[in-house]
């Protein structure tokens, strides 16, 4: 399992490398549902992330931006500029994180950090995020948090961690020691 988010109180939504997504029942300790496959644009799920909505979006390796709508229990492949984007890049989309209905940030692989708007179906990177996308020391986004109102963490491969205070927009990075 790569990655997981919380569908709902009792379920856990996963992301299988190579083996697509399942939805595990917290409750009775099984997989609620078989792996899904169908869809989906591939199997090889590296991250997903509940909206404010209650839909999840699902990235892929190399292979683009998948959404599943909780309500009506459909996969589909997102259509739109991201995936023209990171396919033309082979990027792989890393995490989310949804900022408000009209931004969700997107880290990738290689390709740096995107904030896409899935209302009007764009990406762009905001006058926010591109003060930020300059202190992020590398184009592998491994994770995104929400720390609290004011901060989001960045996880980098192999450049440590990166602060972000949405309000003065202020960055900042922590040096990780590796312990031998």
């Amino acid at each position: 399992m790569y990655s997981a988010t919380m569908l709902s109180e009792t379920e856990l939504f996963m992301a299988l490398d190579g083996y697509g997504v399942a939805i595990f029942d917290l409750t009775n300790w099984r997989v609620m549902n078989k792996v899904v496959f169908q869809g989906l644009s591939g199997s090889n799920i590296q991250s997903v992330a509940k909206d404010r909505s209650g839909n999840v979006w699902i990235g892929t390796h190399m292979q683009g931006l998948n959404y599943y709508n909780k309500q009506t229990d459909i996969f589909s492949f997102a259509n739109n500029e991201i995936n023209q984007k990171t396919y033309s890049s082979r990027a792989s989309l890393t995490s989310f994180l949804s900022m408000s209905a009209e931004s969700i940030l997107v880290g990738t692989d290689g390709d740096g950090l995107y904030d896409y708007n899935p209302i009007k179906n764009e990406l762009s990177v905001s006058q926010n995020y591109k003060h930020l996308k300059a202190h992020i020391p590398s184009n592998k986004i491994l994770n995104i948090i929400h720390l609290d109102e004011e901060h989001v963490l960045f996880g980098s491969y192999g450049d440590g961690l990166v602060w972000y205070n949405k309000n003065s927009h202020e960055t900042g990075s922590v040096n990780i020691p590796v312990m031998h």
